[in-house]
């Protein structure tokens, strides 16, 4: 190279337009001509600077508010690679509208020394001038979309003021008409529209309401769709689903109303259904399927060892289940349900079937207020569930090593095969190259998700672990705790104490009395229970340490009330047999006589 010869600079152009712009054939908004404003900008460049045209890319239809543009993203894939050293717009918002986009374009373009130019604006970032205009004028670019933003949505909400309709595609039961810009009723849909809302008035159910649409063989609204390209689809016409009727006995549209926001507004239009049956309507829907919050749809009984309690017979999960009968408040007796049961039927052969809920929960309750009088008891158990939890984390730290060292092994072949093909000898790659190129891409990108994936479950496995200060808070202070403590605090306490509870049929007459510490006999009702506390310790006995306390008189049935006069509660632990081990909790009356909710 002679000393007075620039080096050469090979400069890309990249031009954008949208549809919209494309549509309206503005000046200087059609690729072509940002293309040749581009072009003259290079070649006065040219003998001064070096500057040579390498590439055109161009993004027709797409908006500038995102950078997932396929020549955006070949041009930087090229400015990546060293092939690029100068990038030339018509105008700044060629390239993107958003402040964020850019600056992330801009550590692309800096990381690779390559100089932005932007042709009609006079400005060019190898200058310090250059720079500030541009973080000007991308400012100036928001700043301007976010007007045009707010004064499209000012202009919806004063539509909507004065009663028209904002469009999209027109309800069914109504067409929308051009010369009138508004929905009119359509003479087909409307008698289908009143009598769905009559329906739904009387029987409030929008499955049945749909199956019988669908019976009749009327279809949802069908219009046609325009896609950019100009080619046209039918849509809709199809099925009808107990959303569809949902949706639509609950859009005011339909009482004359349009809805902006939570604002209502007299519409224009022609009401296909009168306030009264509309209101009549939603009212029947409302308390057909009324509004739950997710917890309560998870638990709405508050079930305290729910997901613990397992039937030892059939080794199927316990599940709540209110019974038919309700006591005098409304409320159903609840029980915990062989999932056996729940699932096929009484003519299942379980032994066990169902136990009181409230009875079950109150004798583990009495177990757990003794169990708080042993600190080293709290203690044990604590260390002993922090332990398990640690453990089950173990192998998913295995898998995230393995996962981070295959990673970086590719992610240095990947790196060596960029280097190679950017050797001058390297120009024309080999299929066989690319094809491994390719693989290795695939197989980073399948790594670095699984790598995600394994830290979100240790991360997940870490907060299970136990925090020992919350159970020997708990335990230690159980009675005078436990009924300050929300339902959620009180399963959340279970949960952490118990691995599972076992319950079968035991007779008293034939079984032998359980010799292991933490399997228990008990009474409910008339019937007699096998109790096998599966706990995170068992680094204590748990029998020894509630046999040693002093029994309380059993307090017999006088009444249904409770107390003295009413049912037996589990009052300590009281020996009520002649086993050699001692029993707990009982309820002896049955739920016909007996409040289940309150035991």
């Amino acid at each position: 190279m002679e000393p007075n010869q620039k080096k050469a600079i090979r400069t890309a152009i990249y031009c954008r337009c949208s549809t919209d712009e494309q549509w309206q054939g503005k000046d200087f908004n059609t690729l072509e001509s940002q293309t040749a404003i581009c072009k003259h900008a290079i070649a006065m460049k040219e003998h001064e600077h070096g500057w040579s045209l390498g590439q055109v890319f161009e993004d027709g239809g797409y908006s500038g508010g995102s950078i997932e543009r396929p020549a955006l993203q070949e041009l930087i894939d090229e400015i990546e690679a060293g092939n690029i050293q100068a990038v030339v717009v018509y105008r700044l918002d060629r390239l993107t509208r958003s402040i964020a986009d850019f600056y992330e374009l801009w550590r692309i373009f800096e990381k690779h020394d390559v100089v932005f130019v932007s042709a009609t604006e006079a400005f060019s970032t190898d200058t310090p001038t250059g720079e500030l205009f541009l973080n000007l004028l991308l400012s100036l670019a928001q700043w301007e979309r976010q007007l045009t933003r707010q004064r499209v949505c000012d202009k919806i909400a004063e539509r909507s003021k004065r009663g028209y309709w904002n469009g999209g595609n027109p309800p069914f039961g109504y067409d929308y008409s051009r010369e009138e810009k508004l929905l009119i009723p359509n003479k087909k849909e409307v008698p289908i529209v009143r009598n769905v809302f009559e329906l739904i008035a009387q029987y409030g159910s929008p499955a049945a309401v749909a199956k019988q649409l669908n019976t009749d063989g009327i279809s949802t609204k069908s219009y046609v769709a325009t896609k950019q390209d100009g080619e046209t689809k039918v849509m809709g016409g199809k099925r009808w689903v107990g959303q569809n009727v949902t949706r639509l006995v609950r859009n005011p549209i339909y009482k004359g109303i349009i809805l902006h926001g939570e604002n209502e507004y007299e519409g224009r239009h022609e009401a296909l259904i009168d306030v009264s049956l509309w209101e009549k309507s939603n009212k029947a829907l409302m308390e057909k399927t009324p509004v739950q919050s997710a917890t309560r749809q998870r638990n709405r009984h508050e079930m305290l060892l729910k997901g613990i309690l397992k039937c030892d017979h059939c080794n199927k999960h316990l599940v709540p289940k209110p019974a038919g009968k309700k006591d005098s408040d409304g409320n159903p007796y609840l029980y915990y349900t062989c999932g056996d049961i729940n699932k096929h039927g009484k003519k299942t052969a379980c032994e066990l079937r169902n136990i009181p809920a409230r009875a079950f929960e109150e004798f583990i309750i009495k177990l757990l207020s003794e169990l708080g009088q042993h600190p080293d008891v709290v203690k044990a158990t604590a260390e002993a569930a922090k332990s398990e939890h640690l453990e089950a984390v173990k192998p998913f730290e295995a898998k995230l090593r393995q996962a981070v060292k295959e990673l970086d092994e590719v992610s240095k072949q990947v790196a060596s095969l960029i280097d190679m093909a950017k050797r001058p000898e390297m120009k024309n790659l080999s299929g066989e190259f690319m094809a491994e190129a390719d693989g290795l891409g695939k197989r980073k990108s399948e790594l670095q998700v699984e790598r995600q994936k394994l830290q979100m479950e240790i991360d997940y496995r870490h907060a299970l672990v136990v925090d020992e200060n919350l159970i020997c808070k708990n335990l230690t202070e159980f009675t005078s705790l436990f009924d300050k403590l929300t339902f959620e605090e009180r399963s959340e306490l279970m949960n952490l104490l118990f691995k599972e509870i076992r319950v079968s049929r035991f007779d008293p007459e034939k079984d032998v009395q359980p010799c292991d510490p933490e399997v228990f006999v008990t009474k409910m009702r008339t019937a007699w229970y096998r109790v096998d506390l599966r706990m995170f310790s068992k680094s204590f006995n748990m029998k020894d340490l509630i046999g040693n306390q002093k029994p309380e008189p059993e307090v017999r049935n006088k009444g249904k009330s409770g107390g003295e006069g009413g049912i037996r509660t589990p009052g300590g632990v009281s020996p009520t047999t002649d086993f050699e081990s001692v029993t707990f909790g009982h309820s002896a009356t049955s739920p016909e006589k007996t409040n289940m909710n309150g035991v």
